[in-house]
């Protein structure tokens, strides 16, 4: 049997976005069809294939991803700022150069500790790399 529902999501509680989230989760297995009346978005759920949900279950289900969803992005507008201060910090604050005790060898593959450092070699082949450190 075939599950359909409606349900009435208030668009000041809710924002345009956390609703497509949600709805996009149960596209898979939902038809779904999102109006916006006055200061409310209508959704209509129908199951696509036979299901076992009964309709209570659905708007439970429904309610559950949107709130997820909910929470999802209020965490990212709070948190946002410092999640990208901390991968800028990760991937900019390494300079290779900083310790002048490390060797970096261009023209040819540093010593194994080094080895991350090596910008040119990272191309190179392993027959390549051999037949340098045979010369």
């Amino acid at each position: 049997m075939k599950t359909e529902c409606n349900v009435k999501i208030s668009s000041e509680i809710y924002s345009q976005k956390v609703l497509w989230m949600a709805a996009d989760i149960l596209s898979n297995e939902f038809f779904i069809k999102i109006e916006k009346e006055d200061k409310y978005y209508l959704v209509q759920l129908k199951s696509k294939y036979d299901s076992l949900l009964k309709e209570t279950e659905l708007i439970d289900l429904f309610i559950d991803h949107l709130n997820n969803q909910q929470i999802r992005s209020k965490i990212q507008k709070e948190t946002g700022k410092i999640r990208e201060m901390i991968v800028s910090l990760a991937l900019y604050s390494i300079d290779p150069f900083e310790d002048e005790s490390k060797t970096f060898d261009i023209n040819g593959y540093p010593d194994e500790a080094n080895y991350l450092l090596d910008l040119k070699g990272i191309g190179e082949t392993f027959e390549e790399y051999e037949r340098t450190k045979a010369k």
